[in-house]
């Protein structure tokens, strides 16, 4: 039964939500976040690093041991590593513990996101595209909400702890639920088992670079375009919050209109569309010195974002069939590769050059993307050809 027809429908798309909150939260708070623990750049780009690390093996590990023990273990596992260490995020000072706590936060959102991709992925077989896209849009929607109520909280006074607490308190809650909820226990198709093959091929090789870079030029949006808009830009905490709460409004869009073309166009000739859009919006962001527009482009590049990441992961499950939850949950962890990579040599770069020249360097990672979405149709080509 399609998941978004069946009984887990609320509950999965609400985890895909808070997903997209938790996976923003410290763009959105970094810059009270500095100030209060007198720490600099370099100092967050070890939180982002951590993070990222974290993520990045819950996400493989748990991708390739939910299929052989069952899905629900790891997405309660994802709540409540995130329950419990988000609550301790908020309560503690001292940067090395700080660290620490981070690192399991990531591993939390590794276990969560995989785990909620590849149920999406079991659940609905026909038109994974549309379903991806759709799921995602929720991620989204989280991720524009997040940044629109720390903006509000933190400009009547309230302070950023506040916010890692009021999360923690939504895990736990999603935690309960999803306890009682008919999760499956086993994967329904044990065609997703792990094939180390896969890392031999040449088209999966440049599927999981492409979900890397864009993972890489994604999150370094994210974490970055407040300080950047506030400190080179002169926008203030509020108006940077909100261009990035419109980033990932427009994000939501760009998944929805992504989902409806998925099911006309190409991925192929889509990801490379959206790609060169996007590279165009946000070099017009970065280097265009008026604070509104700055912020107002920033907001709109989103439409463009939106869309890569789940028709990428449509094409990989489309052009690999048998190997589905392998590719979904490589992919994903490949994805983490970006996030620990990209955002945190930005932090690095800016400190000796500026975060203008550093954000507009992350679109050569979708000049990657397009280049790698021609190489990988040919190689597809080849292979159709050569079964023919």
């Amino acid at each position: 039964m399609p998941i978004f027809f069946g009984q887990l429908k609320s509950l999965l798309l609400a985890s895909f939500l808070f997903d997209g909150m938790i996976a923003v939260i410290i763009g959105s708070t970094i810059e009270p976040m500095m100030r209060e623990l007198s720490i600099g750049s370099p100092a967050v780009s070890i939180l982002l690093f951590c993070d990222s690390l974290g993520f990045q093996a819950a996400a493989l590990a748990g991708g390739i041991l939910s299929d052989r023990f069952g899905r629900r273990f790891f997405l309660l596992a994802g709540f409540g590593l995130l329950a419990v260490f988000t609550f301790l995020f908020s309560r503690l000072s001292m940067f090395p513990l700080l660290a620490v706590v981070w690192l399991l936060i990531g591993a939390g959102a590794g276990f969560l996101e995989v785990t909620l991709t590849s149920l999406t992925a079991d659940l609905c077989p026909d038109r994974r595209g549309f379903h991806l896209n759709v799921a995602m849009a929720f991620f989204g929607f989280g991720a524009m909400l997040c940044p629109l109520a720390s903006g509000m909280v933190l400009e009547n006074g309230g302070s950023w702890r506040l916010l890692y607490l009021g999360l923690a308190v939504c895990f736990g809650v999603m935690w309960i639920f999803l306890a009682a909820a008919p999760v499956p226990v086993s994967a329904p198709n044990e065609k997703t088992a792990f094939n180390p093959r896969l890392f031999l091929d040449p088209r999966f090789i440049l599927m999981t670079g492409m979900m890397i870079a864009y993972v890489g030029a994604q999150l370094s949006i994210s974490s970055w375009v407040c300080l950047f808009l506030v400190r080179e830009q002169g926008l203030s905490s509020a108006g940077a919050a909100t261009a990035l709460s419109v980033f990932w409004g427009a994000m939501i869009a760009g998944r929805l209109w992504c989902g409806i073309l998925a099911n006309r166009w190409n991925e192929i000739h889509l990801v490379i569309l959206i790609s060169f859009l996007g590279v165009g919006g946000l070099w017009l962001a970065c280097f265009i010195r008026h604070p509104l527009i700055s912020g107002a482009l920033f907001g709109a590049t989103g439409l463009f974002y939106g869309g890569i990441w789940p028709t990428l992961m449509a094409y990989g499950a489309r052009i690999f069939p048998r190997d589905t939850g392998a590719i979904l949950g490589t992919m994903v962890a490949s994805g983490g590769a970006g996030a620990m990579i990209f955002p945190v040599l930005l932090g690095f770069m800016a400190k000796y050059s500026s975060l203008r020249i550093s954000l507009a360097a992350t679109g050569l990672l979708l000049v990657f993307i397009i280049i790698g979405m021609i190489v990988v149709g040919r190689l597809q080509r080849m292979v159709t050809e050569t079964k023919h």
